[in-house]
């Protein structure tokens, strides 16, 4: 695991691997919910959700950033 965040309501915790699979996980009752290829096709290394919850930032070892949406992805 190369980042984790949380989702801003608490519900979610989302992370990255190096092999850039992201993982969606409900906090409630601690299951992965989905699982989602990184289209950076590099390493992913960092997370970052913007404060209205409605994207996130995936960044990678090359410096490519991905912006998605955030309810598109859980």
């Amino acid at each position: 695991v190369s980042s984790v965040c949380f989702t801003p309501n608490g519900q979610y915790l989302i992370c990255i691997c190096r092999n850039s699979h992201l993982f969606v996980w409900d906090c409630e009752t601690q299951e992965c919910l989905k699982v989602i290829n990184d289209d950076s096709g590099t390493s992913g290394t960092a997370l970052s959700i913007t404060p209205d919850g409605q994207f996130i930032a995936v960044g990678s070892n090359l410096g490519v950033l991905n912006l998605y949406r955030l309810p598109d992805i859980i």
